[in-house]
């Protein structure tokens, strides 16, 4: 019969809590990320409980970056905790961090509790400049990675994956020309932004809350890239959307590590194109229909403004997002 991560967990579990033996507990499937990996919530009593992680073979590498990341994390930024590692199987026992931010937060919106939202947000910006002060080691692995090496790529994947892929819209050579004129100006904008450490995917879907305590995970991108990148990413959140003053409030609170409103934009536009690729590809190729309201608000966020950052990329993408918003109604 073959040894289960379930068996393993309880093995491991039980040497953690340093207990002989522990039930078997039950076993539920949690949502996971827009990745192939697979995460499951293992509950001993209402009390007793961990998160099992387990990453298929072709994600053997990032693996190995997750937990070089999380060595260098684990002391300095909340994290949740890695009890025990299988490197062979590639499973990870893990506490049980609770659930993502992005309910809490939409529920609190929906009660109107504004003021609540901005304390928590405002402790999640602080985070960010505990992510900037380290110390770090200089041969962390996130120094050896660029944001900046992604810009090209992650336009691409737009392309590929939400044009075409969702869209079903494929540009014409002028077309296609002017609107790569107007990625690559862009792309200018953010290489000339100041730069620090990115979380790289840092939103409400990827802080835990329990307890008042919140735990950031998805962290395995960890790398170089500009300052303003992750502020956008949580303060924009395609996941829940928050009321624009209070964005305003808060993104007044990080204006040192935003230049100018420009930068704001033009982190935001490259932002919310990738995500509309990752998007459209979860649901086009991979049948995931549960990330089409994130798809809806992104798309709003670009149609609201943020595509005027780039005239030559709103002139040709406007009319194809307003099409694929009014599919989305």
């Amino acid at each position: 019969m073959t040894f289960s991560f379930v068996e393993w967990a309880c093995q491991s579990a039980a040497a953690v809590w340093r207990v002989r033996r522990l039930p078997t507990p039950e076993v539920r499937p949690l949502a996971g990320d827009a990745s192939v990996r697979q995460f499951y919530r293992l509950s001993w009593s209402s009390d007793l409980s961990a998160v099992v992680m387990v990453v298929p073979p072709e994600l053997a590498e990032q693996f190995t970056i997750q937990l070089s990341v999380y060595a260098q994390l684990r002391r300095r930024w909340p994290v949740p905790t890695l009890w025990a590692v299988e490197t062979n199987r590639r499973w990870v026992l893990m506490e049980d961090a609770g659930e993502p931010a992005q309910t809490w937060v939409a529920e609190a919106l929906q009660r109107g509790d504004l003021a609540q939202v901005q304390v928590l947000y405002r402790s999640w910006l602080g985070l960010l400049q505990v992510l900037q002060a380290g110390p770090w080691d200089d041969g962390w692995i996130v120094f050896r990675r660029r944001l900046h090496d992604r810009w090209v790529p992650e336009f691409q994947f737009f392309e590929d994956h939400f044009l075409e892929g969702w869209a079903g819209v494929r540009l014409s050579e002028r077309d296609r020309t002017r609107l790569w004129a107007g990625f690559g100006q862009v792309v200018d904008g953010l290489n000339r932004l100041p730069t620090g450490i990115c979380h790289r995917d840092y939103h409400s879907r990827n802080i835990l809350l329990q307890a008042g305590r919140s735990a950031v995970i998805d962290y395995q991108d960890m790398q170089v890239g500009p300052l303003t990148y992750d502020p956008v990413s949580l303060l924009l959140d395609c996941y829940v959307v928050l009321p624009e003053s209070l964005v305003r409030t808060l993104w007044a609170e990080v204006a040192d590590r935003v230049p100018d409103e420009t930068a704001w934009v033009q982190t935001a536009l490259q932002r919310h194109v990738k995500a509309l690729g990752t998007f459209g590809y979860q649901v086009a190729r991979r049948g995931k229909t549960v990330y089409l309201p994130a798809m809806r608000n992104t798309l709003d966020y670009l149609l609201r403004g943020e595509l005027a950052a780039e005239p030559d990329v709103a002139a040709i993408l406007r009319p194809v997002l307003e099409d694929a918003r009014a599919r989305l109604e």
